[in-house]
């Protein structure tokens, strides 16, 4: 792949990301097309598709790649890249919108281009590598590797912090933090009487019995993975 098909790849994959995550666009059926193209492409991954599997796959993806074209029309233009480092020019097919009074920035001038990342991204094997993220609050669109399912360390860690075990754990840790900061006060006030010594050993012990059961909590998933 020459340095300007590279170029023209990672162009038509931000902006094609940046029109799925469009919320007020007209995107739904972009957002259903990628989703089976990319489901498409994994199971072409096993093995190859037979003939009832074509048919199956035309089935889901004609009406809707019928209904993008119907209400974003758009025709195909011969151009030439020019290859970097060479004065040879490689040939490429520009699809541009049909209607000529659409609007800059416009949503339907917006989705005749996306038509043209879009089966640009699929013909050069790009598209099944979009993902959507896993976190129910986010659902963003992204391109990443194959088992990642968060667009982000923050998405990741938002999931992570709803989880029971997180969130035992969590509440450990803050009855650690607490324990101690009550140990910490009745230690000054320990010297003073003999109900607030009882009261600063009873702390302590309280501590010591939240700290052991979180050190065990720590070695429980070591001892599982032996």
């Amino acid at each position: 792949m020459t340095k300007a098909h590279q170029d023209r790849l990672e162009f038509a994959l931000e902006h094609f990301l940046l029109w799925l995550n469009w919320k007020d666009a007209p995107v739904d059926d972009f957002r259903k097309l990628t989703n089976l193209i990319v489901k498409r492409s994994l199971e072409a991954e096993r093995g190859p598709l037979g003939y009832q599997a074509h048919v199956r796959w035309d089935r889901k993806t004609d009406p809707i790649c019928r209904r993008i074209a119907q209400r974003f029309p758009t025709y195909s233009v011969p151009c030439l890249i020019p290859k970097t480092g060479t004065r040879e020019e490689v040939p490429y097919l520009d699809r541009r919108p049909l209607r000529r009074d659409l609007k800059r920035n416009s949503y339907d001038l917006s989705a005749c281009f996306a038509i043209d990342y879009l089966f640009e991204l699929f013909s050069a094997g790009v598209l099944r590598t979009i993902r959507r993220c896993e976190l129910r609050e986010c659902r963003r669109y992204f391109c990443g590797r194959v088992g990642k399912i968060f667009c982000s360390a923050a998405c990741k860690r938002k999931n992570m912090r709803k989880t029971p075990n997180y969130k035992a754990k969590n509440a450990l840790y803050q009855k650690v933090h607490y324990r101690a900061e009550k140990v910490k006060d009745l230690e000054a006030l320990a010297t003073t009487g003999p109900s607030y010594r009882k009261e600063y050993e009873a702390a302590k012990k309280a501590l010591e019995k939240v700290r052991k059961l979180v050190k065990r909590t720590k070695q429980r998933p070591a001892s599982r993975e032996r």
